[in-house]
């Protein structure tokens, strides 16, 4: 475990960056109250004071710093711990699928057989869009592995999603064409965004006919260099008259029932794309998706 890491952790980590906020500030009071002190008392006080004031202020800062360190690696392992749970998670439901498939084909070979001895297409068809749509499950759940969403927070945050979704009854599309970390943003800010952007996406869908969303990650290229990366999440959804021209307003929302406890996450994100120089959020709507397109700019070389 590189010290580089461990201090990105450290740093990622809002609880333990404010502790080391709160020493800093401490030191540098306690720094000046005995530089004060010394200059005042410089004649009267002894030197074995002085140093000693000193050196318990080193030690103090030393601890301090090591205690950090020590937090800094708990959390890289925490989350080591979270992507394996999820990992394994992933592969052992891909493997019940597989498992479950491979005990079914004998029998889905009769049924095609059927259908094609009574020259049914139509019912064919119909079949098949079935085996289709569990090959696709597997092919989703394949996507689902830490080498390919090769960003820790970022491979949580989408496979843990992924899997609520599951348990709702959404199908979850996913199609990934890029490399996460050439993405010029930090994982920071996209967990809170793309956090923020599937749950509603999965509020929304669960309450939709359809239940499917899409999430999509491809880069968009001009002569031969990237100029943007574009995060987009599509979902089904029941509410048509949604206003999206107002759905970044504070408090705004599609169910007046939920007045009060909903309408704060796009208006969250709303201020993060304010402070970015690079991010911009392009929202649209059709008769069957409504669309949420993040784009990452990268500085012009």
């Amino acid at each position: 475990m590189s010290l580089i890491n461990t201090i990105r952790a450290m740093f990622f980590n809002q609880k333990t960056k404010f502790i080391f906020i709160l020493i800093l500030i401490f030191s540098f009071m306690k720094i000046a109250i005995d530089s004060f002190i010394i200059i005042s008392c410089k004649d009267s006080l002894p030197i074995s004071i002085i140093i000693l004031n000193i050196l318990s202020l080193l030690i103090y800062l030393c601890i301090s710093i090591f205690c950090l360190y020590k937090c800094g690696k708990l959390e890289i392992t925490r989350k080591s711990l979270e992507e394996s749970n999820l990992y394994n998670k992933t592969l052992k439901d891909m493997n019940d699928n597989v498992r479950i498939f491979k005990h079914d084909f004998s029998n889905i070979m009769q049924s095609f057989n059927g259908y094609i001895i009574n020259e049914d297409m139509p019912g064919l068809k119909e079949y098949y869009k079935g085996i289709n749509n569990e090959c696709n499950n597997v092919n989703t759940l394949s996507i689902l592995s830490p080498n390919l969403i090769n960003d820790p927070a970022l491979y949580c945050l989408i496979t843990s999603k992924y899997h609520l979704a599951e348990t709702l009854g959404i199908k979850f599309n996913i199609n990934l064409l890029i490399n996460f970390k050439e993405i010029n943003a930090t994982p920071y800010i996209l967990t809170r965004i793309l956090g923020i952007l599937l749950d509603n996406a999965i509020e929304a869908a669960k309450d939709s006919g359809e239940k499917e969303i899409t999430f999509e990650v491809f880069a968009y290229s001009s002569n031969s260099k990237v100029k943007k990366h574009v995060i987009s999440v599509e979902n089904s959804y029941i509410n048509k008259d949604v206003n999206i021209d107002k759905i970044r307003e504070k408090g705004y929302t599609s169910k007046p029932s939920d007045k009060g406890t909903h309408g704060l996450g796009l208006w969250e994100v709303n201020k993060i794309l304010k402070k970015s120089k690079n991010l911009n959020l392009h929202t649209t709507k059709n008769e069957k998706f409504f669309i949420q397109q993040l784009e990452i700019f990268n500085p012009a070389s």
